[in-house]
């Protein structure tokens, strides 16, 4: 039993970190270039999950 928690565990870990790696590339691209494309996007997504939290 504890194998599958440790399994679990470790899925969730990685899927954490995939999902900060892509969030910080997002930052990095858009600190880059500050007039991206998906604009509505990328400003919301800056004002939601940055100041708030």
């Amino acid at each position: 039993m504890s194998e599958q928690k440790q399994t679990k565990q470790d899925k969730r870990a990685a899927a954490l970190r995939e999902n900060l790696k892509k969030r910080n590339l997002q930052r990095k691209e858009g600190r880059r270039a500050n007039a991206t494309p998906q604009g509505s996007e990328a400003t919301t997504d800056k004002t939601d999950k940055g100041e708030t939290s």
